[in-house]
C-alpha cells in the first residue's frame, strides 16, 4: 500500500503538470456549463420564418402568439416571399406560410369529400432548406398549433352534419367544446424508477441529455492518457525497476492518479448543473466507473501497446473514443447493438443514471474486467 501511495502522489504531481491534462480537467466544468447556460435559454438550434398572405386575420395572429420553444426560434415575417427570401439566403432552415383564408381552408377540408391537397388547399406551405431531426420535431409544433382549430370544425361538423342540429350558434358550439377543455398535460412523463415527475421531466431540456456521456467520454479519454503514458514509460525503462509483485498497483497508481481528479470534477459540474441529486449515488456509480474504465483502458493497452507501443496507442484511441459516442447511448440509444453495449463501461453509468436495473451487470462486468487485467498482468512479460 505504501508502494501504491508513494506512485500515485508522485504521478498526481506528474499529470496534473501537463497542460494536455489540465485541459481536460478544465474542459468538464467548461462543457457543462456551457450547456446549462444555453439549456436555460433559448437554444436557437433551428430558426424557422413564419408568414401568411394575410398577417392580419385572426388565427393567424392567434397560432403566432402561441409560437413558443426552446428548441426553434421563429422570425415572424410581413410577406410569404420574405419568410422564402431568408430561408434561401441561409438565415434559416425553414418557412412556414400561411394561406390568407386559413379559417375558411380548415372548414373545407373538414366539410369536403376527401381529395389530393394541393398547395391551393393546403393549411400551409413549408419551405426546407434540407431534413433533419429539429426540423422533424418543429413539425409537431406545427401540428400541436393547428391541432384545436381543426378539432373544433370537426366537432362543429359533426354536430351540424350527423346529430342534425342545424340550428346552433357558433357562440353555443364553443361554450359547449369548452366544456371539455383540460388544464395541464395530459400525457404524465415518469421514469421506470417512478423517480421523475411530470414537471421535472419537462424542464429537463434536450440540450442536457448528452452531458453525462460526453463527459463520462472525457473519463475514459483521461485513462487512456494514462495507457499511453505507461507505455511511455515502459519505453524508456523507468518502469524497469518496478517489482512484477507490485506492477499491478503501479499500474493501477497511473490510471487513478489520471481518472480520480476528472472523476471529481465531474461530479462537481453534473451538481452545477442539476443532474446529480443524489451525491452518493453519483459518488458510488463514479467510483465504479473508474475502476471499470481503468481496467478496460488497460487491457486495450495490453492488446493494442504490446503490438506498437505508445504510437499505436495514440493512434487507435480517437477511433475507440468515436466508437464509444456512437455505440454508448450518448445521443442514441440503439438496443439492436446490445451485446456490444455490455463491453463498455461508459453504457452501464449511462443507464444507472436514470435506474438500478443494470447495477448488477455493472458490478460483474467490472469485477471481470478487473479480474482479468490482474492476470494478464501477471503472466505477460514486461517488452521495453
Amino acid at each position: 500500500m505504501k508502494h501504491f501511495l508513494k506512485w500515485f502522489v508522485l504521478l498526481l504531481r506528474r499529470t496534473c503538470s501537463r497542460p494536455g491534462y489540465l485541459c481536460i480537467l478544465l474542459l468538464a466544468p467548461v462543457f457543462g456549463l456551457l450547456l446549462w447556460f444555453t439549456a436555460g435559454s433559448k437554444s436557437g438550434a433551428l430558426t424557422i420564418t413564419v408568414s401568411s398572405y394575410d398577417t392580419d386575420q385572426e388565427i393567424y395572429q392567434d397560432i403566432v402568439d402561441k409560437l413558443d420553444s426552446r428548441i426553434v426560434s421563429f422570425i415572424i415575417c410581413e410577406t410569404g416571399e420574405e419568410a422564402i427570401q431568408i430561408v434561401r439566403e441561409g438565415r434559416a432552415d425553414a418557412a412556414w406560410i400561411f394561406p390568407e383564408d386559413l379559417d375558411e381552408k380548415i372548414h373545407q377540408m373538414i366539410t369536403d369529400k376527401p381529395g389530393r391537397v394541393t398547395e391551393d388547399n393546403a393549411l400551409v406551405l413549408v419551405y426546407e432548406r434540407f431534413d433533419n431531426v429539429f426540423l422533424r420535431l418543429s413539425r409537431e409544433i406545427l401540428f400541436m398549433r393547428l391541432f384545436p382549430y381543426i378539432s373544433y370544425e370537426i366537432y362543429g361538423d359533426f354536430i351540424r352534419t350527423d346529430v342534425g342540429v342545424t340550428e346552433v350558434t357558433e357562440e353555443t358550439l364553443r361554450d359547449h367544446y369548452g366544456l371539455k377543455a383540460t388544464d395541464g398535460h395530459i400525457i404524465v412523463m415518469e421514469s421506470i424508477e417512478g423517480s421523475r415527475d411530470i414537471q421535472e421531466a419537462l424542464e429537463t431540456s434536450y440540450l442536457l441529455s448528452p452531458v453525462q456521456g460526453l463527459l463520462i467520454v472525457l473519463l475514459i479519454t483521461a485513462g487512456f492518457s494514462a495507457s499511453i503514458l505507461i507505455e511511455k514509460d515502459k519505453r524508456s525503462g523507468l518502469l524497469t525497476w518496478v517489482k512484477r509483485s507490485r506492477l499491478i498497483g503501479t499500474v493501477y497508481a497511473y490510471y487513478l492518479a489520471t481518472m480520480l481528479p476528472v472523476a471529481a470534477v465531474i461530479i462537481l459540474t453534473l451538481l452545477g448543473v442539476g443532474l446529480a441529486p443524489v451525491l452518493w449515488r453519483e459518488i458510488l456509480l463514479m467510483i465504479m466507473t473508474v475502476i471499470s474504465g481503468a481496467a478496460f483502458c488497460d487491457l486495450i493497452r495490453l492488446g493494442i501497446g504490446r503490438l506498437g507501443g505508445e504510437k499505436a496507442l495514440s493512434i487507435m484511441v480517437p477511433i475507440i473514443l468515436l466508437f464509444l459516442l456512437a455505440v454508448c447511448p450518448v445521443f442514441l440509444n440503439f438496443r439492436s447493438i446490445r451485446y456490444i453495449q455490455y463491453l463498455l463501461p461508459p453504457f452501464f453509468y449511462l443507464q444507472l443514471a436514470t435506474g438500478n436495473v443494470y447495477f448488477w451487470h455493472f458490478l460483474i462486468q467490472m469485477l471481470v474486467y478487473v479480474g482479468l487485467d490482474i492476470v494478464l498482468i501477471r503472466i505477460l512479460p514486461v517488452k521495453h
